[in-house]
């Protein structure tokens, strides 16, 4: 950045500063006039706090944003009208929530009231969003705005649950995105509106981290989250992208992660048990209550969310970076941060996810996820293949071409009856049949595009269109295959896992100790962890077996420890009060060792089998 620019970024700091001192004031007088109005939130039922606190305490943040932006606009005049798109649906919420704060307001109507701003945002600046070079109809753009504006100003809402959480995340997201805007350039307006809420959120967090002295209250943290909707929007070039549109998303990663994990973890409860709340039930489950109880204090579970909102901002700012110049490296680095996120955040609903593969769906359920599940994930998996083989190669897929590439994969997968295959239960065969329908597929996709080639309905090189189907293909393939076998994958890990936190939550439970490590230990391992019918639950050791081979091995996720001949030796070093005999082909003199050491030791010996019988009806009855 040139000496220009660094006194350029300085003088729109001198905004950020005003809102800080507008908001650190208005908190204050706020404290000491919303309870005369009654805007107090008293402790009980799902709130956390002991003492009755203030709330409403957003109006300061409402007042200082559009009083610093206000003198930021009479200084600079903006080119749009991004100042009244935010002063009237944002006037028109806070006022509602200062109405719920003071009220509690049904969800319908604020509801109600968040879609009709939502409308009036698309309205007065209406957009376009092109998807592989199509750009949408206006009747599907303003249905994405009202979902974009709505879903993002509820994730703020969700996340405000404990103190300087939904302000100091917020701080963060803003800092994130104003460099986003600075760095890409031409967005100054919404660089200034970033820094001037970040100023606003910075100027109000003084009193609202532990012990808070004030809360946000909708007015607050439905304002916040509808700025950054509208501003996130409005930082796009003239036709939004689905890629345009993700930095910001993950600028603001933490509210809306935890709002995709509360529909995802409610929705499973409600197939689990369908007499349990619905979806837009609350619960104590969200992000900040589970560090809540896993810290111990309000303040230490505060900064483990800023510095989560800090790693998805710094994930954000370095996919600006790779985006144009190296757009794998970019889609690596999204799908690194996605799956760490749900591996170290989605422990809950990966469990209740397991408690619904583990106790099976209702048959009319089972039916339409079976039917619905695999053709749209499918979909969605090719159709995200195609677009980043494109982004890869650089090369600007037209509609048309995209459909001689979509349609004979997506119809040929359809009438291959792959989609019959329970895949839980899938053999190799299945994978194998799943193989040649690709290949079919992409055979029909060449004669598809050697005709249009012909009616000069396509001008595309064959070299490079050859090329793009290649690496589209199989990337989809493994894309599909792998989406597959995770779900077998994932089926045995989260029964594991669920059985493990059945475990922990269990004091009296077994030490047990296996011996054999053949088929039946795997067979046994299969059965406890789906079925769990051991008269007590068991915390396994190891696995004893008198195969040289397979000493120091790791077997079905656990460790052979020794053989037969050292069972002293273990038990002195870990003690167990239960062995299972996962094995036929145990000699008579090696089983009798075994039970004489479990006498010596008072310890009791299971042996787990597997028995065939035969009802043979064509004798007859005595």
């Amino acid at each position: 950045m040139t000496f220009s620019g660094i006194v350029s970024v300085g003088r729109l700091l001198i905004f950020s500063v005003a809102a800080f001192c507008i908001s650190l004031l208005g908190t204050k007088l706020a404290i000491r006039i919303l309870p005369k109005f009654g805007l107090m939130d008293q402790p009980g039922g799902r709130h956390i706090h002991k003492q009755p606190v203030p709330r409403g305490g957003g109006i300061a943040v409402v007042l200082a944003f559009f009083l610093s932006l206000g003198a930021y606009f009479l200084w600079s005049p903006p080119t749009g009208n991004l100042f009244f798109r935010l002063l009237l649906p944002g006037g028109a919420l806070a006022i509602l929530g200062v109405l719920d704060d003071r009220y509690d307001l049904s969800a319908r109507l604020k509801l109600i009231v968040q879609i009709l701003c939502a409308v009036a945002v698309y309205f007065m600046a209406p957009r376009t969003m092109s998807v592989f070079g199509w750009e949408l109809p206006r009747l599907l753009m303003l249905g994405f705005t009202v979902l974009w504006v709505v879903g993002i100003i509820n994730a703020f809402n969700l996340i405000d649950g404990m103190d300087g959480v939904a302000s100091g995340v917020s701080s963060v997201s803003a800092g994130c995105l104003a460099v986003w805007f600075l760095i890409s350039g031409h967005h100054q307006d919404e660089a200034v509106v970033m820094l001037v809420l970040l100023g606003s959120c910075l100027g109000f967090l003084r009193y609202n981290f532990h012990p808070a002295k004030i809360f946000l209250g909708d007015v607050g943290s439905t304002f916040i989250g509808f700025i950054f909707a509208v501003t996130a929007l409005s930082g796009q070039d003239r036709a939004a992208t689905l890629t345009s549109l993700l930095i910001p998303l993950l600028a603001i990663g933490v509210p809306v992660f935890d709002e995709v994990l509360a529909v995802w973890r409610r929705s499973v409860r409600k197939l689990l048990n369908p007499s349990a709340q619905g979806v837009m039930s609350a619960d104590q489950d969200h992000l900040h209550h589970r560090l809540l109880r896993e810290t111990g204090e309000q303040s230490k579970a505060a900064f483990v969310l800023y510095y989560l909102a800090g790693g998805f901002a710094i994930l954000s700012i370095a996919l600006t970076f790779f985006w144009n110049t190296a757009p794998g490296v970019a889609f690596f680095l999204l799908i690194a941060g996605i799956i760490v996120a749900i591996r170290h955040l989605a422990i809950p609903e990966l469990l209740e996810s397991a408690k619904l593969v583990g106790k099976g769906f209702s048959l009319p359920r089972k039916g339409i996820l079976i039917s619905c599940f695999h053709p749209l994930s499918d979909m969605a998996m090719i159709c995200g293949a195609l677009f980043f083989c494109c982004q890869l190669l650089r090369f600007h897929l037209h509609g048309l071409v995209a459909l001689l590439i979509l349609t004979p994969i997506l119809l040929t997968l359809y009438v291959s009856g792959i989609y019959r295959v329970y895949w839980l239960r899938a053999s190799i065969s299945d994978y194998s049949r799943l193989m040649w329908t690709f290949l079919f597929g992409a055979m029909l996709v060449c004669v598809v595009f050697g005709v249009a080639s012909q009616q000069n309905w396509v001008q595309i090189s064959t070299g490079r269109f050859v090329v793009l189907l290649l690496l589209f293909l199989l990337l989809s393939f493994c894309l599909i295959a792998g989406e597959r076998f995770f779900i077998r994958y994932a089926e045995g890990m989260w029964l594991f896992k669920l059985q493990q936190s059945r475990l922990l939550a269990n004091p009296e439970r077994s030490r047990a100790l296996i011996y054999g490590g053949g088929l039946f230990c795997r067979l046994f391992m299969t059965y406890h962890f789906r079925v769990g019918n051991l008269q007590r639950p068991c915390d396994f050791i190891g696995i004893v077996d008198d195969e040289p081979a397979l000493q120091g091995m790791r077997i079905n996720g656990l460790s052979v420890i020794g053989k037969a001949a050292d069972l002293d030796r273990i038990y002195k070093k870990t003690p167990f009060d239960l062995i299972i005999v996962a094995s036929r082909n145990i000699p008579e003199e090696k089983l009798e060792a075994v039970n004489e050491f479990a006498r010596r030791h008072q310890l009791k010996v299971l042996h787990f089998s597997i028995s065939e019988e035969v009802t043979d009806f064509s004798q007859p009855q005595a």
